[in-house]
């Protein structure tokens, strides 16, 4: 434990560890990296994207804030950080934990988890006072996007945001190795496209398809794997029966070695969202493990992320343009090779989940220690 802040206890709110997701997947892959005395507070989903009860849904949020009461009434923590998704639920849940928190004088570090336009403009003509009474009592902010970091500006928000990115677990990279990376890259017969996500519309897995439908006809002995689970897994499978589309592979939830060898096997990550994404944790591992990326232009990959150099995205949700990026890498192999080592190498350098939680402790600090 760092002795520079002996008594200082933080507390993150956050989903269960077997809730579906980015926000889950990063918080419980940095949980055993911190230094600082860091508790975690079960709130909101525990299961997601598998529903409850309506009955335990409904009384969930409200025992979550009686036992966040009772937790915090003890005044062993002298901060809060929130996960919060920039959503109409999730903002008026945390909204409670929050003014609570600062009844107690607790400082907060609010962190939005995501960064969705239409709805930032819904809150500036509609929200705005409400939203500033609650979350400007922030100490400071952390978010994945400098699109956010201006809006939340422009609205007068004047104390520190802090630019963060998602994470990689450090244990999913053990035994990656940049020469292995490099020889997957040689003399390829057959390439492998691989869409890592829920199973959602929204998160482009249809554009991924039908992009792979394109690809089919000019490398016929390409295979696409879709991995995950979520409500239109069935409609997906069908859409594909239907279309008798070949050499595509589903895989439900997967993690730990499978997961590991999914993006080993792998040669390009095709991720189509057009989700509110903050920042993907999907993409980032894709990177770690040397994949060049075709995505589209969301949440805090465009404050890095540049085509040529990382793989090419595109606020387009046309498949043919998709396709098109695949095929300028696959038929470029040392362009895909010169993609997969930068990728693995920014991807350590950056994402990894001991080096993120050191920046986070550094964010606690300053936030605890300001006056």
């Amino acid at each position: 434990m760092n002795t520079s802040l002996p008594k200082n206890k933080i507390l993150i709110l956050v989903p269960g560890q077997n809730a579906r997701g980015g926000i889950t997947n990063y918080y419980y892959s940095i949980k055993s990296e911190f230094t600082y005395h860091v508790d975690y507070f079960l709130r909101g989903s525990r299961n997601h994207p598998f529903r409850e009860s309506l009955l335990r849904d409904i009384l969930q949020p409200f025992k979550d804030f009686f036992n966040f009461y009772r937790k915090i009434r003890k005044k062993e923590y002298v901060l809060l950080q929130t996960a919060t998704a920039f959503d109409d639920f999730s903002l008026v849940r945390d909204s409670f934990f929050i003014m609570l928190a600062k009844w107690y004088k607790m400082k907060v570090i609010v962190f939005y988890r995501g960064w969705d336009v239409p709805f930032a403009d819904k809150i500036e003509k509609k929200y705005l006072r409400f939203f500033k009474f609650v979350f400007f009592r922030a100490d400071a902010m952390i978010d994945l996007s400098s699109e956010f970091v201006a809006r939340m500006k422009s609205w007068g928000y004047n104390k520190k945001i802090y630019l963060e990115t998602t994470t990689v677990n450090k244990s999913l990279l053990k035994d990656i190795k940049e020469d292995e990376i490099v020889d997957k890259y040689k003399n390829i017969k057959s390439f492998q496209i691989l869409f890592l996500s829920r199973i959602e519309e929204a998160k482009g897995v249809y554009q991924a398809v039908d992009a792979f439908v394109l690809l089919l006809e000019k490398y016929p002995d390409s295979t696409l794997i879709i991995a995950g689970d979520g409500k239109e897994t069935g409609n997906v499978k069908k859409y594909v029966a239907e279309k008798k589309i070949p050499n595509v592979t589903f895989y439900d939830h997967i993690s730990g070695e499978q997961k590991k060898e999914c993006y080993r096997n792998s040669h390009i990550y095709l991720f189509p969202s057009y989700w509110p994404e903050g920042m993907p944790n999907s993409v980032l591992e894709a990177m770690a493990f040397g994949l060049p990326v075709v995505t589209r232009k969301v949440g805090g990959l465009i404050d890095f992320f540049e085509n040529d150099k990382n793989g090419y995205f595109t606020h387009s949700k046309d498949p043919e343009v998709f396709f098109g990026f695949m095929d300028s890498i696959i038929s470029n192999p040392e362009l895909m090779k010169n993609i997969a080592v930068n990728n693995h190498r920014f991807a350590k350098e950056r994402f990894v989940s001991d080096k993120v939680a050191k920046r986070l402790e550094k964010i606690f600090e300053e936030v605890i220690t300001e006056r």
